[in-house]
């Protein structure tokens, strides 16, 4: 009901290329850092919670790590706020004007 703290998720994806790839969390509570193959990939401390991953993912299977947090203030008083990933999370391709995206559960 009150939770203050952190929530990790751990996933697997595959890529054909890393050039251009972003993570994009969607909607999440309050915070997140996200490590790709164990690398940092970015902190994010509210929208948007786009990640280029670039540099620290490769082609083939990476490995992806999601800590999201939020502090005890967010839940002192009402409405109380959600933690965690909130929403749809996806990978994002850019190819110039061209953006392909897929789904990524985590």
């Amino acid at each position: 009901e009150n939770f203050a703290g952190s929530v990790e998720y751990e996933n697997t994806f595959e890529l054909d290329s890393a050039k251009d790839v972003f993570l994009d969390l969607g909607a999440a509570g309050q915070s997140a850092r996200v490590y790709v193959n164990g690398q940092l990939a970015g902190v994010r401390i509210g929208q948007p919670f786009v990640f280029a991953l670039e540099g620290v993912a490769r082609p083939g299977k990476n490995h992806l790590r999601v800590c999201v947090s939020n502090a005890i203030a967010a839940n002192v008083g009402e409405p109380v706020q959600a933690c965690g990933l909130l929403g749809e999370v996806r990978l994002l391709k850019m190819c110039g004007t061209h953006r392909d995206s897929s789904n990524l559960s985590v």
